[in-house]
């Protein structure tokens, strides 16, 4: 029955590697998932399938050079330090976001990808990009946050220098309220 299900997952891979319905899209959720789930069965033949997989995970990740195709940065072309680079979008080099990484590098993980791969590497950092965090975020709405450790979850897509997340206020104003 389980050798069943593989199966019946690997007839949603792509020529390109990726394991989702196109008709349903999210192929970075779905193929990072597949990858988890590919490397969980620990069954060799099921390898060839999970490495074509990572590398189309690999093509998802925002680099230097490429250009974004985020609607309010259209055309904008990503540099070292921007605050999108190393994440992954929903869809290709659109704003990356924590939980698209998040699933990204669990499954580069599962597939044995070292910490010290350049793209896990890439990805820390944009996950470090998005902490409130002044000793290790040199973004503008960093320096002038709480520092409070806290993250948010996507780079803003209007001012890339700001923070997209409210938590921080609805926060504030929320134990301002309560007397906390």
């Amino acid at each position: 029955m389980v050798k069943r299900g593989y199966a019946r997952l690997l007839t949603f891979q792509q020529d390109d590697g990726a394991i989702y319905d196109p008709k349903q899209g999210r192929d970075n959720y779905c193929t990072a998932i597949a990858v988890c789930a590919l490397a969980a069965s620990k069954d060799p033949a099921l390898k060839v399938n999970m490495d074509k997989a990572v590398a189309h995970l690999r093509t998802l990740q925002i680099l230097p050079g490429t250009v974004s195709r985020d609607k309010e940065v259209e055309g904008q072309k990503i540099t070292k330090g921007h605050p999108f680079e190393g994440g992954v979008s929903y869809g290709k080099h659109g704003r990356p976001d924590l939980n698209n990484l998040g699933w990204w590098m669990q499954a580069m993980k599962d597939a044995g990808i070292p910490a010290d791969d350049p793209a896990m590497q890439s990805a820390l950092s944009f996950v470090l990009r998005n902490q409130d965090r002044k000793e290790s975020n040199s973004m503008a709405w960093a320096e002038d946050g709480e520092n409070s450790g806290g993250f948010i979850y996507a780079p803003a897509g209007r001012d890339i220098t700001k923070a997209e997340s409210k938590a921080n206020t609805q926060a504030k104003t929320y134990l301002a309220e309560s007397g906390l």
